[in-house]
C-alpha cells in the first residue's frame, strides 16, 4: 500500500516499546532487539492469529 510513497519506510518486526514523547519506537526481530526508530506519523497495523480454543485440528475444517 505504501511503496509508491517515498517519504515513507515500512518496518516489519515486533514493537516492543512506543515513546510517544521522543516520537520512536523500539522493534526486535526473531526475539533480538534490532532498532530503535524515529517517526513523524506512526501507522501500527497490528497481526491477528485465529484461536480454535486448543481445538488445532478444527483449523482444517474451519479456515479463517
Amino acid at each position: 500500500m505504501l511503496k509508491r510513497h517515498r517519504n515513507a519506510t515500512v518496518v516489519m518486526g515486533d514493537v516492543t516499546h512506543i515513546d510517544l514523547a521522543a516520537r520512536t519506537i523500539a522493534v526486535s526481530q526473531a526475539g533480538e532487539r534490532r532498532a530503535e526508530v524515529a517517526y513523524d506519523t506512526l501507522v501500527v497495523a497490528a497481526g491477528a492469529r485465529h484461536s480454535y480454543f486448543g481445538n488445532d485440528h478444527w483449523a482444517a475444517h474451519a479456515p479463517g
